[in-house]
């Protein structure tokens, strides 16, 4: 009786599931890896493109070069992309005198800091902030999830051949914390679900990496094994928009000539993922914790709107959870944690560096008026992240068991309001 369709009900799981994981491998062998690249909306790169006004005395061009070095060093490429193209009109259009002194400026620009990467920099660190600060209204996002247990809300849109995911979550931990996990490419192995080896190939600086992760995510009668090799960089956007923010993107091998890249998996259900653009922005709240959002962007292989919207939020809210865990190990069990051990193995960059960005993040939100350099202080009280959760419930780890993850996959035969309370 009952026994008799709990086994026939399994097994129709069982070949729903299959069915699945084929039609996933099919969008995989689909998918051409594409040379990937700082990605940028046009609508943006129109803006971005457009002549700087050259300077018109020796005096300010001088004052531009200390001012560009030091927005080098702080990691202030908002404001350092603006200097360098003003240096460049100058360099273009004006007299002898002026060129001369704009040419001197931008050649103490050397790599990895060109001019050209300075302002690939600019514009997307610019283009990432006007999609996660920017409302629902500007960059049609579509709220897809939200969960009661950890407050995180994740949101998507589609335009042209891409899918753009964003989940927003406020965590009860310090924001030097968050941003310490986040940091430690290495450790990704200790924390971040399913992977298996994480390795820093290059490290341009303290907020610069190039990081090779390996994860095996085991399904029902089958393994699927991915490699990413990110290269990442942080941006100080404190004094502008009180948060620090972390761009990345899928490498390639001609633009690290210097590096060999670990070869391509070759093994039959394995496969190197390309995301077009991958960051994070985190800012810190009254309550002592603070607000991490992370966005992505990738190809559209064609996957059902319903699919999505049941795995992009468990697979946020999995990496979230994992994090958050990670992060309050700092302070509950700082001899076991290899994130402690970092943290007291560099005190420059957090005894000093960070701390200090932190605190310009906390006076930007004290602010009552907005700055006369951005006016972002409504957009960010608009954004506003839910409140922290208590501690217990940080605690909870989200784990996903793949048999429920396919068996309500069902839902695809259910109305469309039913289906995001359920993945809700």
């Amino acid at each position: 009786g009952a026994k008799r369709r709990a086994r026939t009900m399994y097994a129709i799981v069982a070949v729903l599931s299959i069915c699945c994981v084929l039609l996933l491998l099919c969008y995989l062998r689909r998918s051409k890896p594409k040379r990937p690249a700082l990605h940028a909306p046009k609508a943006r790169q129109s803006g971005n493109n457009a002549a700087a006004p050259p300077y018109a005395h020796e005096d300010d061009v001088k004052g531009a070069s200390i001012k560009l070095l030091h927005y080098i060093k702080e990691k202030k490429f908002l404001e350092a992309g603006p200097v360098v193209r003003r240096l460049q009109s100058t360099l273009a259009q004006t007299s002898s005198s002026l060129s001369s002194a704009a040419a001197e400026a931008l050649a103490q620009l050397l790599p990895p800091h060109s001019p050209q990467n300075v302002i690939q920099q600019h514009v997307t660190a610019a283009d990432a902030l006007d999609s996660i600060m920017g409302g629902d209204e500007d960059f049609d996002w579509r709220l897809i999830g939200k969960s009661r247990r950890d407050g995180s809300s994740t949101y998507m849109r589609r335009s042209g051949r891409l899918i753009h995911a964003k989940t927003e979550m406020a965590v009860a931990v310090p924001m030097l914390h968050a941003l310490a996990v986040l940091r430690e490419s290495r450790l990704y192995r200790t924390w971040f679900p399913d992977c298996v080896h994480s390795t820093v190939l290059v490290e341009v600086g303290p907020t610069e990496y190039l990081f090779h992760l390996e994860n095996h995510h085991k399904l029902p009668l089958l393994t699927l094994y991915e490699d990413i090799i990110l290269h990442i960089f942080a941006v100080d956007c404190s004094h502008s928009h009180g948060g620090i923010l972390a761009c990345g993107a899928s490498a390639r091998q001609d633009a690290w000539p210097q590096k060999d890249f670990p070869p391509t998996p070759k093994a039959r259900y394995a496969y190197r993922v390309h995301p077009i653009a991958l960051q994070f922005f985190c800012m810190p709240l009254d309550n002592g914790g603070c607000s991490v959002t992370l966005q992505i962007e990738i190809d559209d292989m064609g996957a059902p709107e319903w699919l999505l919207q049941f795995l992009l939020p468990s697979v946020f809210g999995r990496i979230f959870s994992a994090m958050n865990v990670a992060a309050q190990a700092i302070t509950t069990s700082p001899h076991a944690s290899e994130h402690a051990q970092a943290i007291a193995d560099d005190p420059h960059f957090y005894g000093d560096w960070l701390p200090r960005k932190i605190a310009a993040c906390k006076a930007y939100r004290q602010k009552s008026q907005p700055c006369a350099a951005d006016g972002m202080v409504a957009i960010v009280e608009k954004r506003e992240a839910p409140a922290v959760p208590l501690p217990e419930e940080a605690n909870t780890v989200r784990c996903v068991d793949v048999r429920r993850v396919f068996a309500r996959s069902l839902a695809c035969c259910l109305p469309r309001d039913q289906l995001i309370k359920k993945t809700s």
